[in-house]
């Protein structure tokens, strides 16, 4: 909300709103899960990243979890999925994840980074047959696709 001085006057501009937020029922839990959509090539190595999305994306995604977080309380939802999509002509994989120190203290939660291959989406959406995104990920439709199994990180 904006709040012009001169006349007093508050004018109301873009919120916080993620590409794709859907909400599903997993083991009797409800679960919140916040997808953000992100046009990079993110090269990899065993020593670095580089044409990763920036601070400002890192910490807007954050800011999603954040302004979401009495909706979920009114709806009594415990359990939330923070994720980067990167569309991808290759495999569809879960690859990393990112956090920053000061906002994960806010949230305790990284933010996950999955590669989705656009061709396979298409298909599925053109055929009407979209799945669970895990189950494009890794054909699991036991857990989440932005969480790894118990156990692993």
């Amino acid at each position: 909300m904006w709040t012009v001085f001169e006349n007093g006057k508050s004018i109301s501009k873009d919120t916080l709103i993620p590409d794709t937020i859907v909400i599903n029922k997993q083991d009797n839990k409800l679960w919140f899960n916040i997808y953000d959509a992100k046009y990079y090539h993110v090269l990899t190595t065993n020593r670095n990243i580089s044409q990763q999305p920036g601070i400002e994306s890192i910490t807007k995604q954050y800011l999603y979890h954040q302004a979401y977080k009495e909706f979920m309380k009114h709806f009594g939802i415990e359990y939330i999925t923070n994720v980067f999509i990167f569309p991808t002509d290759k495999a569809s994989k879960r690859f990393g994840k990112v956090s920053l120190s000061f906002l994960y203290d806010i949230t305790n939660q990284d933010i996950e980074a999955v590669s989705l291959n656009a061709n396979e989406i298409w298909k599925l959406y053109v055929s009407n047959a979209m799945n669970e995104l895990n189950e494009v990920v890794d054909g699991r439709t036991d857990q989440d696709p932005a969480k790894p199994e118990h156990g692993q990180n």
